[in-house]
């Protein structure tokens, strides 16, 4: 995430959007990174709702959502496995087990409800989102098609996505339909970052989109912040 700093300048971005933002510290990470930013942090599952809101007291920039992103408003079922980290939407897959093990062993189903983010950001003042970031466990192509407007209206400048490479969960779109639909609305890949494998195969990553005016805009902050040929960051 500090490769933002280096992209957007950090007093000028304003609103951020943390989607499965679990018990906070990517919400707080990114807040500590952009002091001027309100980070609304979308999580449906109430543990990691409580754990969200502990951390809204004491940084009231951290604005919790309860909720879950997707294509339409609503309810959902939502699956609760042995690793919180790994609930979805979906259900896993039987091959699941083969890397993951008893992580994604199911505990049970609850309800959530749902956010479209194109209606959500209706019903608020917010003009533009400067980073979306989604993490939602075979969620993603979902809510970002519950973002269609935004996208289409060049309102999201950055997106900091979780990629599948493999399918981990039934019903999980391909990666490949994620990427073109991100890369239909405008933004340009810039990198990958938090790279997973499985003997030797990419399970997943987490992708950066930007829009390309920002990277052109920031081209000569970022000569200065990496080395020439490399994603390392000098100062």
């Amino acid at each position: 995430m500090l490769v933002l700093t280096r992209i957007f300048d950090p007093e000028q971005v304003h609103l951020i959007i943390d989607g499965g933002a679990s018990i906070g510290d990517t919400s707080q990470k990114l807040s500590n990174l952009f002091p001027n930013a309100d980070v609304h942090a979308f999580e449906p599952f109430p543990e990691f709702v409580d754990a969200l809101q502990q951390k809204a007291i004491v940084n009231p920039k951290i604005k919790v959502q309860p909720f879950a992103l997707g294509e339409k408003n609503g309810s959902s079922s939502f699956n609760v496995n042995e690793s919180k980290g790994t609930n979805s939407l979906l259900k896993p897959r039987e091959k699941s087990r083969e890397v993951y093990g008893s992580l994604m062993e199911s505990e049970g189903v609850i309800e959530v409800h749902l956010k479209r983010l194109d209606n959500w950001v209706a019903s608020t003042n917010i003009q533009k989102v400067d980073i979306l970031k989604l993490d939602l466990q075979g969620g993603e192509l979902s809510a970002l098609q519950g973002a269609t407007e935004l996208l289409q209206k060049g309102n999201i400048l950055s997106i900091l996505c979780e990629v599948m490479f493999e399918k981990a969960y039934q019903e999980q779109p391909s990666w490949i339909e994620l990427v073109s639909l991100i890369e239909k609305s405008g933004l340009r890949l810039f990198n990958a970052y938090q790279k997973h494998h499985h003997i030797g195969q990419i399970l997943q990553a987490d992708v950066l989109f930007i829009k390309p005016s920002i990277i052109e805009a920031s081209e000569k902050n970022r000569r200065n912040s990496f080395h020439k040929f490399s994603k390392i960051i000098i100062s």
